[in-house]
């Protein structure tokens, strides 16, 4: 999670999250869990799958899980 950003310090954080140095910077935030639950205490602005929510409270919940997958290459 990264804190108001611009787009200079987007790139940089961008490339040093490809060196792996990323959360060595103030407005980087790693958390680390099975379950996180994030809400807002004011109304902010929501859009979700490019459809407009209006202004209003969010609580969202990200879960880690498990699931299987395997690849099968097509035979050419």
């Amino acid at each position: 999670m990264v804190e108001h950003t611009n787009l200079i310090t987007f790139v940089f954080l961008a490339i040093q999250l490809l060196r792996g140095q990323h959360t060595k910077y103030a407005k980087v935030h790693h958390f680390q869990s099975k379950h996180i639950q994030l809400m807002t205490n004011s109304l902010e602005y929501g859009q979700m799958d490019g459809e407009e929510m209006g202004t209003r409270a969010f609580a969202l919940d990200f879960k880690v899980s498990q699931h299987p997958f395997w690849y099968i290459p097509e035979n050419k």
